[in-house]
């Protein structure tokens, strides 16, 4: 499945991306094509992604998982700051939908 699901996106112009915490990095910013993100955690820096802005990506649709958990947490927070999902363990996920204006939980499993 996840190798469609990449084949579907790449086609579309739109990347998939794997974030491994570390104490280089500790925050990432999306840009508007980096639409399926994979995290891993190591076991002492969380990590802070934070999405596009909404209003950037109208009608857009972003996958979002924890693969793997080291034991800390991975925050999901719009262009203003507001945590719009927090994962804490292996396989939390969430789909987000911009409306133009917010973000908006889809889907999630875990939370």
């Amino acid at each position: 499945m996840y190798g469609i699901l990449r084949q579907l996106f790449e086609k579309a112009g739109q990347c998939i991306v794997h974030l491994t915490s570390s104490a280089t990095l500790t925050s990432y910013k999306l840009s508007q094509w980096e639409r399926v993100v994979r995290i891993t955690t190591d076991d002492s820096n969380a990590i802070t992604v934070t999405l596009p802005p909404a209003g950037l990506v109208t009608l857009g649709v972003f996958d979002l998982k924890l693969v793997v958990d080291g034991g800390v947490n991975a925050t999901i927070k719009d262009t203003e700051g507001n945590t719009v999902v927090t994962f804490a363990d292996a396989n939390d996920a969430a789909t987000l939908f911009s409306n133009g204006f917010e973000w908006i939980i889809l889907t999630s499993t875990g939370l």
